[in-house]
């Protein structure tokens, strides 16, 4: 049975930088994460008619929009992950940059009905674009804002998560764009410093779901990988070079809880300075 939550909040920030042209003053980005093919309203449709009402330029998806579960992913499996997103690409560009949970699908050795690549290959037909440790530019007149999807091997998942080192996002996905207002999707905000370092002025993370229950006062309860208290769990965060974002995500699993945690889709709006 498919878990359906009813009630969606929107969270906005706005990102001043030298690094955006006068072109991108006032592009507003939908991020949305961890949807972990659960229905927010009736078939997503709080999310899909959140999004058409506030009508922004571009979609960034964070990752883990489906489960992978120990028998793998079904396309029955993820078919609300696959009817929001292609319903969001009829709205404005979406692009998507995977969790652990969709590398885990892509590098599962067990015999799947269908792969990864089918499902990929049905949203591309709708014109999503994977940012597979893969870069995008978008391009205003003579300005440019350059996103970066960052895919991370699973070793850097989980309780004994190896450390990030900001070599192995150069190694992986290239160099940042200096030039450039440079956009990182990173999964887990756990490696928010490996992003910062690399470069990014604008990294988005999500993977926490928000510390599944939030206390007044103390914020998330408890990160995807057991941490306490997590420090990073929901919200803006200032970083020495940049700025960390990190989403409360729509769904949930295993444990499905979401105590004092609504949904969460996030909009942020670009803007230069003088």
């Amino acid at each position: 049975m498919t878990l359906r939550l009813n009630r969606l909040i929107a969270s906005e920030y706005s990102i001043a930088s030298a690094k955006i042209g006068k072109a991108f003053d006032g592009f507003t980005f939908a991020y949305l994460a961890d949807l972990h093919d659960v229905c927010v309203g009736e078939n997503n449709s709080l999310v899909i008619e959140n999004i058409r009402r506030r009508r922004p330029d571009a979609i960034l998806l964070g990752g883990d929009m489906i489960t992978e579960r120990k028998h793998g992913v079904h396309m029955t499996e993820c078919r609300h992950a696959m009817d929001l997103v292609i319903s969001l690409a009829e709205l404005a560009p979406v692009y998507y940059s995977i969790g652990n949970h969709e590398v885990r699908w892509m590098d599962s050795e067990r015999t799947h009905t269908e792969s990864f690549a089918d499902y990929k290959k049905a949203l591309e037909s709708a014109g999503v674009r994977f940012l597979d440790n893969r870069s995008a530019k978008l391009h205003r007149g003579n300005d440019v804002v350059r996103i970066t999807g960052l895919s991370l091997p699973l070793r850097y998942f989980g309780v004994r998560h190896e450390t990030l080192d900001p070599s192995v996002i150069n190694l992986l996905a290239g160099e940042p764009a200096e030039e450039y207002f440079q956009i990182l999707l990173g999964h887990s905000p756990t490696h928010h410093k490996a992003y910062d370092a690399w470069g990014a002025d604008l990294s988005l993370s999500g993977h926490y779901h928000g510390g599944q229950v939030r206390l007044p006062f103390l914020g998330g309860v408890i990160s995807t990988g057991w941490t306490l208290f997590p420090k990073y769990d929901m919200g803006m965060y200032d970083l020495p070079h940049g700025k960390l974002i990190v989403s409360a995500g729509l769904g949930t699993h295993t444990i499905p809880l979401r105590i004092n945690n609504p949904p969460e889709a996030v909009y942020i709006t670009l803007t230069g300075k003088a």
